[in-house]
């Protein structure tokens, strides 16, 4: 093969790759919205659609943060790395969803996971109960003053301090999660 035959190949592939990312996307999108529209598109399932039943995908800092609020989506899914410069804060309960979910992380149709993100602040600050990261890495402290703290197959590079044993205590980490710095209450 010639190296401009081996260049085409090259930028084929590359853009077979970037449509199948898409496509994934767009099924992984079309089946966080499927909640939404189950109720056979009767009205009252568009008028219950809100916060507790949809999730954020996000690819900057300023709708991380937004979604995250106690007014925001139960799910939170990153599309890229992104850093935010401060404090994140995660607030609000979502009665019916066994956690808030902070996935790092892209998976296709058989949820095998594709892409791993990191999210970099100076802090995260939890204050709902069973937040959950998942799937990538969080680079800055973690906060929590809340119980059921999870870290699935998830890493910390920071500290995590809890406001309370009792807090420090209800926390989940599986055996491949991580935490380089510091477990410990102290806030």
């Amino acid at each position: 093969m010639s190296v401009k035959q081996i260049a085409l190949a090259a930028v084929k592939t590359k853009m077979e790759v970037s449509k199948m990312k898409k496509g994934l996307l767009f099924v992984l999108m079309l089946s966080l919205a499927f909640p939404v529209f189950a109720n056979g598109g009767k009205e009252e399932a568009a008028a219950d659609a809100d916060s507790v039943t949809t999730a954020s995908m996000v690819s900057d800092g300023d709708a991380l943060v937004r979604a995250l609020k106690s007014d925001g989506t139960w799910m939170v899914a990153l599309l890229d790395d992104v850093s935010v410069e401060g404090d994140i804060v995660v607030e609000g309960e979502f009665p019916g969803k066994p956690y808030r979910k902070i996935a790092l992380y892209t998976q296709d149709e058989n949820r095998k996971v594709i892409d791993r993100f990191t999210l970099t602040a100076d802090k995260l600050i939890v204050r709902s109960t069973h937040t959950r990261i998942q799937g990538g890495a969080f680079v800055g402290d973690v906060m929590v003053d809340a119980m059921d703290f999870e870290l699935v197959d998830a890493k910390v590079v920071g500290n995590v301090y809890f406001k309370t044993d009792a807090q420090m205590k209800s926390f989940v980490k599986d055996e491949s999660s991580e935490v380089t710095g510091a477990v410990e209450v102290s806030m």
